[in-house]
């Protein structure tokens, strides 16, 4: 059991250092500074790696050890991740128009609970993945299996390769991005599709305009 806290501990403090900029591209991963400062072996450290490895975040290199490699999530696939983003939604709302289905208001609420839980607990991880299943539960009504499969997918290149300066964008739009999905979830729940569109178009805005900024 300690094997695997300890593995975690590493798994986490590599990720974030790397995610924040401490580590660069092409800079070699010290495992024995990282246990000491953990003050853990350098066997749970070696398995955080090789984790990472597997996420992309590095590459164990013969003779050199880990080394970190270039980031894919850049502002530009980043901006194209969030245009695509409002694609999907706005098709969901169109096929739920059609089909006049019946919105998942208490899950949604629950949902925008946890937001603002994460908010006022200053938890930026924790309202990044309450994002995300927001995301996830409203393409969900589109019922289709790829749409779903892809917003499970761009969550975990987001967590993998997103660095900290596009990690903080949503998190500097949280209180406005609960006000949008609010009214998004209240929309549809009163069959004004035009509002639910009209307010996915200006939340994408407001990402698109912060992310410019940086």
């Amino acid at each position: 059991m300690k094997k695997l806290t300890y593995e975690k501990r590493a798994y986490q403090f590599i990720k974030d250092q790397i995610l924040q900029g401490n580590y660069h591209v092409g800079e070699h991963i010290p495992e024995a500074k990282i246990a000491t400062q953990l003050g853990i072996s350098r066997t749970p450290v070696r398995h955080a790696l090789k984790i990472l490895e597997k996420e992309q975040l590095v590459e164990i290199q013969s003779h050199k050890g880990a080394v970190v490699v270039p980031s894919d999530m850049t502002v530009d696939r980043y901006l194209d991740l969030i245009e695509f983003s409002e694609g999907l939604m706005l098709k969901t709302i169109e096929k739920f128009k059609r089909k006049n289905g019946s919105f998942p208001i208490e899950e949604m609420t629950q949902i925008m609970q946890y937001m603002q839980d994460a908010i006022k607990e200053q938890d930026e991880e924790k309202f990044i993945s309450q994002l995300f299943k927001y995301f996830f539960t409203l393409i969900r009504l589109m019922q289709n299996q790829y749409a779903a499969e892809w917003v499970l997918s761009v969550e975990q290149e987001f967590d993998r390769k997103a660095r900290k300066e596009l990690r903080s964008i949503p998190v500097s739009l949280a209180e406005e991005t609960i006000h949008y999905l609010e009214t998004i979830n209240h929309a549809l729940i009163n069959k004004n599709y035009q509002l639910a569109e009209e307010t996915v178009e200006m939340l994408i805005n407001r990402y698109i305009i912060r992310t410019f900024r940086y």
